[in-house]
């Protein structure tokens, strides 16, 4: 409001001003001297004070009401005429009241208020705000008034202000960058994904930044140039995707979206941007793009046709290979329908119920059939049809996904094997019998031939007796090398006997104390071992499931070979094994002559003589009894050695 003033002239008396500063309206009276001018005057002030919306007023230095305008009525719920007398202080808020004393105050000393406000207490008790105007009048000491309502601007003020704050606190919530600019592309708004992607802790921080500031140049460059297409054409960007590089030079992928601020002369302001981090779906974009690059690779090199059933439309999708495999074009979508009219009709009831059964089982998530396929040329094709069901979280089904190869190849293998196998086993039988025969014949044989043997060693021996005088050297010659003949087919006779004896020999094996068959091997060699000092080392065997006899004469044959072919002063023999989990191994080692490893295979052969007779005795059947035992218990038997420098057996007993 403003100030009250005097004005003199001639002709006039002083006279008192009032007015409301907002209107620009100013009240004079001239002060008449007269009772009836004066009261005509008052009357006129009166009208105007009523006519106001805003209550006009004037309170004396007491600080009671002298004047009112009729808006105390609407503004405090009084009639002027309650309110005149009243202490102005008692409509005001307890908690105002010294903040209005003071003002009061203030005024009176003279200070004027275009603004103050407090807080007044209507009739009816409801609060209202109040924004106040006064000057004081030193001269009339009067004070003149405008008290203006405004709480309904207040309610307004406080609503915005609560909507600026739920905005922001939304902005701040969401996951995206929300940011405002000006038109020299200076941030001034940023919500809190915003700032933090920048690297900052508030929004102060970034305020008045460009992105020159905030990131690398080439990205820098790039939204300068979409940001001038905003404020310079107002073109709108919406939903483009690019990389920033951060200052730290981290990658982030954006989803960008920018429109123009207008001002209500439809003027170019600003821009207003948002953008949401696509990092994370750009890496699986490219995940799923390089598993379907291996997917496709795989589906090739897999040379199976692969498909895909869409349960809920019933649409049958698949893959290259399906024309590969069976003619098919795979760019046709058909339906099971269509897919189970290509089953062989044999086959397609079972396996139609099976597909069925599988979907409709919640528990089921893998099937598979093997059935006959009819091509396109109408050839029948053997498949084997895999399929992996995909249900929803209610156990529904939505899909199912497989892949079907063709093993007619297979099948067709697996056909002639068997028909093979049907062949081997009778001709296995066949040999069985005639082996059985064999080997009791070979028994038979070696023993009938014993007993003529004996009877030409016999008579030879008493003719040399009875003769012994009547013969010359060479008849003595002949007579010794025909018993030595007789001799060496007797122990060839034994020899066969005994190999014989492996093979026909019924008896099970049972747990066995080794080291009372090593006892025994000892026993047997007892006087070679003195008459040779020989060094042999055994050490303690655990029981083992073995064929006592045959075990005791596989020992007694690779010791005795030991001794045999040993040409040192000493001989020394050492007998080892070892638990190799499903099999025991043995070995004997020796000092002795050794083996030339191209022999290797040949020693275990019958018959097969390294040295000659007078070298080394021997039939050449022992090391073929030892490799016949041992593979009757299951093992394998084989020899390392270097001509010189010894031999090493080993064997193996399954156990």
């Amino acid at each position: 409001m403003k100030k009250a003033t005097k004005i003199t002239a001639e002709e006039f008396h002083p006279v008192s001003c009032i007015g409301h500063p907002d209107e620009g309206k100013t009240l004079c009276v001239e002060k008449k001297t007269s009772d009836h001018e004066l009261v005509q005057s008052h009357d006129q002030l009166q009208k105007i004070m009523d006519q106001s919306l805003d209550v006009i007023c004037t309170i004396n230095e007491q600080g009671s009401f002298v004047k009112l305008g009729a808006a105390s009525k609407v503004t405090w719920g009084y009639l002027s005429e309650e309110l005149i007398g009243k202490q102005c202080i008692d409509l005001v808020h307890e908690e105002d009241r010294e903040k209005t004393r003071l003002a009061f105050l203030s005024i009176i000393n003279g200070s004027e208020t275009n603004h103050f406000e407090n807080r007044c207490t209507k009739k009816t008790g409801e609060l209202v705000f109040i924004t106040w105007s006064a000057t004081w009048d030193n001269d009339d000491k009067i004070m003149y008034c405008v008290a203006r309502d405004t709480t309904a601007i207040k309610k307004a003020e406080k609503k915005i202000r609560e909507e600026r704050m739920l905005l922001r606190s939304l902005m701040n919530i969401l996951p995206i960058n929300v940011y405002t600019k000006d038109l020299q592309e200076r941030k001034t708004l940023s919500n809190r994904a915003d700032y933090e992607y920048s690297g900052f802790t508030s929004e102060a921080s970034v305020l008045g930044k460009s992105d020159f500031d905030l990131f690398d140049k080439e990205s820098a460059e790039r939204t300068h140039l979409e940001d001038q297409l905003v404020l310079t054409k107002g073109e709108r960007i919406i939903g483009k995707e690019e990389q920033h590089i951060r200052k730290d030079g981290s990658r982030t992928w954006f989803f960008i979206s920018k429109i123009p601020l207008l001002n209500e002369e439809k003027e170019i302001i600003g821009l207003m941007g948002i953008s949401y981090d696509i990092t994370k779906r750009k890496e699986t974009e490219e995940t799923i793009r390089i598993a379907k690059e291996r997917y496709d690779v795989v589906v090739k090199a897999t040379n199976e046709a692969v498909w895909d059933w869409d349960i809920l439309t019933g649409r049958l999708y698949w893959g290259e290979n399906y024309r590969t495999l069976f003619g098919f074009n795979p760019d046709q979508v058909i339906s099971l329908e269509s897919w189970s009219k290509q089953v062989h009709p044999d086959d397609v009831e079972r396996v139609s119920k099976s597909v069925i059964n599988a979907v409709r089982s919640p528990e089921v998530l893998q099937w598979e059939e093997e059935y006959r396929f009819i091509k396109s040329d109408g050839s029948v094709a053997y498949v084997l049809d895999r399929g992996f069901v995909i249900r929803n979280a209610g156990g529904e089904p939505s899909r199912m996904i497989g892949a079907m190869q063709d093993v007619t190849q297979k099948i067709l293998a697996e056909v002639a094997i068997k028909e093979l196998n049907v062949k081997l086993n009778r001709r296995a039988e066949e040999l069985a019998a005639s082996n059985d025969e064999l080997e009791q014949f070979a028994y038979v044989a070696s023993h009938d031939l014993q007993e003529p043997l004996r009877m030409i060693s016999s008579f030879l021996q008493l003719l040399q007796k009875k003769y012994d005088t009547l013969l010359d050297e060479t008849a003595t010659q002949y007579i010794g090398q025909a018993v030595s003949g007789a001799e060496r087919m007797k122990r060839l006779i034994m020899d066969l006997l005994e190999y014989s004896r492996v093979g026909t020999s019924r008896d099970k094996r049972t747990m066995t104390d080794m080291n009372a068959v090593m006892k025994q091997v000892m026993q047997i060699f007892a006087n070679k071992i003195n008459d040779t000092s020989a060094i042999v080392k055994v050490p303690v065997l655990p029981p083992m499931s073995v064929n006592k006899m045959q075990i005791t004469q596989l020992f007694q044959n690779l010791v005795g070979n030991a001794f045999k072919y040993n040409h040192a002063d000493k001989p020394a023999i050492e007998i080892g094994f070892e638990d190799k989990k499903s099999v025991w191994q043995f070995y004997i080692k020796d000092n002795g002559i050794g083996i030339n490893p191209k022999y290797f295979e040949k020693v275990f052969i019958i018959f097969q003589r390294l040295h000659t007779r007078n070298e080394f005795s021997g039939t050449g059947i022992g090391l073929a009894i030892c490799k016949k035992i041992v593979e009757r218990h299951g093992g394998t038997i084989w020899v390392e050695s270097a001509e010189g420098k010894g031999s090493t057996f080993y064997f193996t007993i399954k156990k």
